[in-house]
């Protein structure tokens, strides 16, 4: 049973904290769902958890501490320092209860290995720099290194928790061992940072249990790991003139009612799909409903779909975004492995503005995909049980026969034929009975170079 954040609070004791272990973003990449025929692997066997791996022990305590700790009415200013921790579950800079740590020319480093991996993505355990509530972390063209497991680079937890770094590296090579990360309201404001992991489960940019805010502007964010994305957000991340490339998974991963904002931003992922929206139920996430946002810059996708939905209602807005996908799907929505069998579908909602895209939109059993097109885009591809709005300004092209649930077209029919859906000679059913098709009056009608839109 996982944790509510009062309950977590009320374990406080001590100095410590018995914590309800639950697979969180320890594990940012969920296990690869499973559809049928889109050439996914199948889920581990039955008494596995989430990842393939073996499910996490009911509590584990820890006590938070550091080579340096910074505490109450404390306030650490040093230049060109060296900080070099060996030991198991211990932070370089560790800073608490109000204190205060300005560092500028630093290098950081760390060695040991987390007692619990749960405890290292929720609160921070192990990290090479800790801010826990009303604390505050500043570092300029600092260095920091991490080699053990569970060791994330930076990690801010708590309310008023807040971690600034400008230019320098991280590098996190161990498994779970994020670049900068946030949970329970912690925040993290990096600005051209260069941050590479190679462990398993090592997003450079995350948040976990209880949520946070990451900020990110410039830099180069590289996740090698298996199941690593470049982002995996329980929370808000934002993130502009960045380049983000994960090529051991998904360029992005949303959980439960949380965002991805990015602008001008060059985003990658190699494995699974480009960015995957879904509600797992570990308690890590609340809600159902992620959105994604995305202005300028590129997006690619070297496997899969381009978005992927499940178990969970998405926003999805691009406005000037580069778009490539190499297997030839867009957006996908439908069933996975979470949630419960017969109502654990995708809703997939795309507005695209300035755009051009090109790939099929696919709508499963008990799963929903719409595109609202506006301001000139241009989609290229099919759409199998998805709905369908266009502007005067924009244009659907098909690639093969396709079925809408919906269908609005701003611009009026001329003589019986609709002339900014190019047919190329194919047919477009849709639902003559849906009350979104009433403007169609059950009728049949021509498209633009051949091809028929007709009702069932």
């Amino acid at each position: 049973m996982a944790m509510n954040l009062q309950q977590m609070i009320i374990c406080i004791v001590a100095g410590g904290v018995a914590a309800q272990a639950a697979w969180g973003a320890s594990s940012d990449q969920p296990p690869p769902p499973p559809p049928p025929g889109n050439g996914m692997p199948m889920p581990p066997p039955g008494g596995m958890g989430p990842g393939g791996m073996p499910p996490p022990p009911q509590a584990k305590s820890y006590k938070l501490r550091g080579l340096v700790t910074v505490g109450a009415g404390k306030h650490l200013v040093e230049k060109a320092r060296k900080y070099v921790s060996g030991k198991d579950d211990t932070s370089a800079v560790y800073v608490k209860d109000g204190g205060k740590a300005e560092l500028d020319s630093a290098r950081i480093e760390t060695h040991g290995n987390t007692s619990s991996d749960e405890n290292s993505s929720f609160f921070g355990l192990n990290a090479g720099v800790l801010v826990t509530a009303g604390s505050s972390a500043r570092m300029t063209d600092t260095y920091i290194v991490t080699t053990g497991r569970g060791a994330n680079g930076l990690f801010a937890t708590g309310h008023g928790a807040r971690l600034v770094m400008h230019g320098g590296d991280v590098v996190a090579s161990g498994d779970g061992g994020h670049g900068v990360m946030t949970s329970l309201d912690g925040e993290a404001v990096i600005e051209d940072v260069r941050m590479r992991t190679s462990g398993a489960h090592a997003a450079p940019i995350a948040t976990d249990r209880g949520g946070g805010r990451v900020s990110v502007r410039g830099g180069t964010f590289l996740a090698s790991g298996e199941g690593s994305p470049g982002i995996y957000s329980t929370g808000d991340i934002q993130v502009q003139g960045a380049v983000i490339k994960a090529s051991g998974s998904e360029a992005a991963v949303i959980e439960g009612q949380n965002s991805i904002d990015l602008t001008d931003t060059r985003l990658s992922g190699a494995r699974l799909a480009g960015v995957m929206i879904y509600q797992s139920f570990s308690g890590d996430a609340q809600g159902h409903q992620g959105t994604f946002r995305m202005r300028g810059g590129s997006l690619t996708a070297e496997e899969g779909p381009v978005f992927f939905v499940t178990n969970a209602a998405a926003r999805i807005e691009l406005d000037g975004v580069q778009v490539a996908g190499a297997s030839g799907l867009l957006v996908k929505a439908g069933p996975a492995r979470w949630g419960q069998q017969g109502s654990n579908g995708g809703e997939a909602h795309l507005l695209a503005r300035n755009q051009t895209l090109q790939g099929d939109l696919l709508a499963e059993s008990g799963s929903a995909v719409s595109l609202q097109m506006e301001s000139g885009s241009r989609l290229k591809g099919r759409i199998e049980g998805g709905s369908l709005e266009l502007d005067a300004s924009s244009q659907w092209e098909l690639t093969g026969p396709s079925r809408l649930q919906g269908f609005k077209d701003a611009v009026s029919v001329v003589d019986g034929a609709i002339p900014n859906v190019i047919g190329n000679g194919y047919t477009v059913h849709y639902d003559a009975s849906s009350t979104a098709n009433a403007g169609l009056a059950g009728k049949t009608y021509r498209l633009a170079a051949g091809g028929l839109l007709t009702p069932d």
